[in-house]
């Protein structure tokens, strides 16, 4: 992407899963998984619309190696939450979106 003489790099290499490869891969129904997420318990969708949305792979991955320790959930997500902020926040294309 180019701003003028700037040249503004984007490299993001993040994988989204659908919902329904989420349910294959942590062996929960869509209503625990809605559940779970309601409650803090289970990382939030990334909502691209009003029917549309996603998990991030890596948070899944966290999800699922936080149940196999026996860690609480809610403390996992809130640090997966904090983390996806900070990921977003130190984007060269979320700094130049804010400093524009």
């Amino acid at each position: 992407m180019k701003d003028g003489n700037k040249e503004i790099a984007i490299e993001v290499g993040l994988k989204i899963e659908t919902r329904e490869q989420v349910i294959k891969r942590v062996q929960l129904s869509r209503a625990t998984i809605y559940r779970y997420e309601d409650t803090g318990k289970f990382p939030p969708r990334l909502k691209f619309g009003d029917k549309t949305g996603g998990y991030l792979s890596h948070e899944i991955d966290y999800f699922i190696l936080a149940c196999a320790r026996g860690d609480d959930l809610k403390r996992v997500v809130k640090e997966l939450s904090y983390a996806r902020k900070k990921m977003i926040e130190n984007t060269l294309l979320f700094q130049w979106m804010r400093y524009k």
